[in-house]
């Protein structure tokens, strides 16, 4: 074989390498963009589940409590109407209300479940913000970015995602003013 067809063979054999590998390597950084972006949107749509949950859960043990509420005060009532003749009224309701008196329990199973619901919300939210803080590392990467870029990642979607935190009024103006309130544990009787 001659040294010029060689050396074609040669030219041509390191072009379709070349070729190969950046076809391969695009495809890669395609493909680990939609994983990442998948992975967001996952955590997102479990957070929502999270959440949902905390609403729904809140609401129907707050209903339990409030209909608690509500037959303790008819108790009273039947009660007081009872006996508000009775001169021994106090020896009588003390032996019949003994186990009319609010329990505390139920009180505190309900912060025990919001304390649960919202522990497990920040930590779904927690995760989703470590695969978008893995995935900016990675679109940081000049190379990474440009191939990302031009095929249209993050979409706008996976974009919109990354950068929302769910957060509460309290923080937000915290971190825009850079003042911590106290925190308001809603016990003053106005």
């Amino acid at each position: 074989m001659q040294t010029i067809t060689k050396v074609f063979l040669a030219i041509s054999a390191t072009i379709v390498i070349i070729v190969l590998a950046t076809v391969i390597g695009i495809y890669n950084i395609v493909k680990t963009c939609n994983e990442n972006e998948v992975q967001i949107e996952a955590y997102w749509q479990e957070m929502q589940n999270v959440n949902a949950g905390l609403v729904n859960k809140i609401k129907s043990s707050g209903k339990i409590t409030a209909n608690y509420k509500n037959s303790m005060i008819e108790m009273l009532d039947t009660y007081m109407k009872k006996y508000s003749n009775d001169s021994n009224l106090v020896m009588k309701w003390a032996n019949e209300a003994q186990t009319l008196y609010p329990d505390a329990s139920m009180w505190k199973d309900l912060m025990k479940l919001i304390e649960s619901e919202y522990t497990s919300f920040q930590i779904s939210q927690k995760d989703k913000i470590d695969v978008v803080r893995n995935y900016k590392r990675y679109l940081a990467d000049p190379i990474h970015s440009m191939v990302a870029s031009a095929f249209g990642k993050p979409s706008e979607k996976a974009k919109k995602i990354m950068d929302m935190v769910i957060t509460t009024k309290e923080t937000q103006s915290t971190f825009e003013t850079g003042i911590m309130e106290t925190v308001d544990m809603g016990l003053d009787s106005k």
